[in-house]
């Protein structure tokens, strides 16, 4: 039996459908969003923490608990973790009350072990949380009375992550960057590692994406493809592969929104198939902004859906022009991907942290052929380590070496001169930055079709010269400084200039992110000589930072040689950057 095709529609009718569709998927946002501020405000854990109350509370934890870090070396679970949780139920001396909402924990190390899904209760002391995701942070002493394990698939995600992670031990420390993208563990990526990545463009490599989604994802599909399988069953494997991936990956903003995409085209492939990518992307953030509205306020959903619309909209254009100037198509489609991914990120990342990556763009060019065989590589040591840690071992030996090549790129990036702009974030700077970037593209398009149109340069330098004056970039460094006080929280870090790029340091803070941004924001890449007053953490732990990427001449420190773990931290960090 043959079914009619019905007639087109119009134009009017399809952008009439457009608009009242559009106003209805805002409205729902904004339902929701409503709804769920609503629910955040009226909470008890809400009240709990802006009156600083010591309750007795009933959670479940929501994501993997995360280690302290000091901001000098790896991860440190005797410092405590932070633990993401669900509030489940209040106890206070006025009766019980239920609640369901999302809050944060510092708990002591026992908590380190409980994975997503587990039922806890403990007594807390709330505080006021600065998140607006967050209903409120609290704050316990005690170890976890365990109510409920995590379910079954919680725990066979964490034999997989663990498994993946012992195999990664005892390898080069490239190694550890395997983990990191097949399942988002950092928990062995050292804070260095962290910064550069982030300073060159490739913090996405830190963390698993909706890239490391698509290729594993395709991996397994073309892997049962070659087994044979086909139609549904080939769908049913994809969808299979989907869920479980961001089971074990948790579902963090971009892996939620990279797997909701390939669920929709996979639905859609059954019944015919999906024509365009945009659609896709369009359905699935207006799914997930009605179900979670707090993913618009989420930098990695942010950035995520940001870099997928420039490859949809953008990436296709520049191609097409790149090749028309005789570029080969290879080359043309590689650069047209990183370069539409980073121009549709920049209004964001300007917006968000206040500084422009010129250097991302290279970098990733670099660093783009690295990323498939980590994570097929990853992927199949993940799959195979519960049952061959040998054969697992293997395989995370033979990404490490891609990996290297990423730590190379980043390291170098990271330290290019002008390569990271620092820029006066907020709202406004992402709508200028928006406004130039629609601009380029729109001249784009219009040259695309008609070529003759010079005029539009000059509207095009007057958008740049708006969008950029009102926004200067951040005070800098004064070239001629003489002393300066770097702000690293609790503690202390001081610098006597001793010439144009040098300086003596006194103290070094507790957190490397913070002294390393701060000698580097000064010019600082010399160090004539580092005296440590004394061994205390908010004087020592930033030591790292420091020494990053610096020459350092002369280290003094105290002959008082406490607290010992402090003092062995410094000779450990000391010794290892000695050349």
């Amino acid at each position: 039996m043959r079914i009619p095709r019905p007639p087109p529609r119009s134009a009017a009718a399809s952008w009439s459908a457009i608009v009242v569709g559009s106003i209805v998927v805002v409205a729902a946002i904004a339902g929701s969003a409503v709804m769920r501020v609503t629910a955040i405000r009226s909470s008890p854990i809400f009240a709990a923490g802006q009156h600083r109350e010591v309750v007795r509370a009933e959670v479940v934890v929501t994501g993997d608990p995360v280690a302290r870090r000091d901001g000098s070396t790896l991860v440190n679970a005797a410092a405590g973790v932070w633990v993401p949780v669900r509030v489940e139920r209040l106890f206070t001396p006025h009766g019980a009350f239920a609640a369901r909402v999302p809050a944060r924990l510092l708990a002591p190390s026992s908590w380190a072990l409980l994975l997503p899904g587990s039922r806890c209760r403990a007594v807390v002391q709330w505080t006021p949380s600065p998140s607006l995701t967050v209903t409120a942070w609290g704050t316990t002493d005690a170890p976890p009375v365990l109510l409920d394990p995590a379910p079954g698939y919680q725990r066979w995600a964490g034999q997989l992550r663990s498994a993946l992670a012992q195999a990664s031990r005892g390898l080069r420390p490239s190694a550890a960057l395997v983990p990191a993208l097949v399942d988002g563990d950092t928990s062995a990526v050292p804070e260095q590692v962290i910064d550069d990545l982030r300073l060159s463009g490739l913090a996405h490599l830190s963390a698993v994406s909706g890239a490391n989604v698509a290729i594993a994802v395709g991996a397994i599909v073309l892997l049962a493809r070659r087994l044979r399988v086909r139609g549904r069953a080939l769908t049913a494997v994809g969808a299979a592969t989907v869920i479980g991936f961001v089971v074990v990956a948790r579902p963090e903003g971009s892996v939620i929104r990279a797997a909701v995409m390939a669920l929709i085209a996979m639905a859609a492939s059954v019944r015919g198939g999906v024509r365009q990518t945009g659609a896709v992307l369009g359905a699935a953030v207006a799914l997930l902004l009605v179900v979670n509205p707090l993913l618009m306020v989420d930098l990695g959903f942010v950035l995520s859906v940001a870099a997928t619309a420039g490859l949809v909209l953008l990436a296709p254009l520049l191609s097409r022009i790149l090749r028309g100037r005789g570029w080969r198509p290879r080359i043309a489609d590689a650069c047209a991907v990183v370069i539409a991914a980073q121009v549709a990120v920049t209004p964001v990342l300007v917006g968000f942290t206040g500084r422009l990556d010129p250097v991302a763009v290279p970098a990733n060019l670099l660093a783009a052929p690295a990323v498939v065989p980590i994570t097929v590589l990853g992927f199949a040591a993940m799959l195979i380590a519960p049952v061959a840690p040998l054969i697992a071992q293997a395989l995370v030996w033979c990404a490490q070496w891609p990996a290297q090549w990423v730590l190379v790129v980043a390291a170098a990036g990271a330290q290019w001169p002008g390569g990271v702009v620092s820029w006066r974030g907020g709202w406004w700077a992402s709508v200028m930055w928006t406004l130039v970037v629609a601009t380029v593209i729109a001249v784009a398009v219009m040259r695309r079709w008609t070529p003759h149109i010079t005029w539009l340069v000059p509207p095009l330098v007057a958008v740049v010269v708006i969008a950029l004056v009102p926004i200067p970039p951040a005070l800098q460094w004064p070239r001629d400084w003489l002393f300066l006080a770097c702000d690293v929280g609790q503690g202390d870090a001081l610098a006597l200039s001793t010439g144009r790029a040098s300086a003596i340091v006194v103290d070094v803070g507790p957190d490397a992110r913070r002294v390393d941004r701060c000698l580097r924001d000064a010019g600082v890449r010399r160090i004539d000589a580092l005296v440590l007053t004394h061994f205390h953490a908010d004087h020592v732990n930033g030591l790292a930072g420091a020494l990053h990427h610096r020459v350092t001449r002369l280290l003094v420190t105290s002959p008082l040689t406490d607290p010992p773990a402090e003092a062995a931290l410094v000779r450990h960090i000391a010794q290892t950057a000695a050349p």
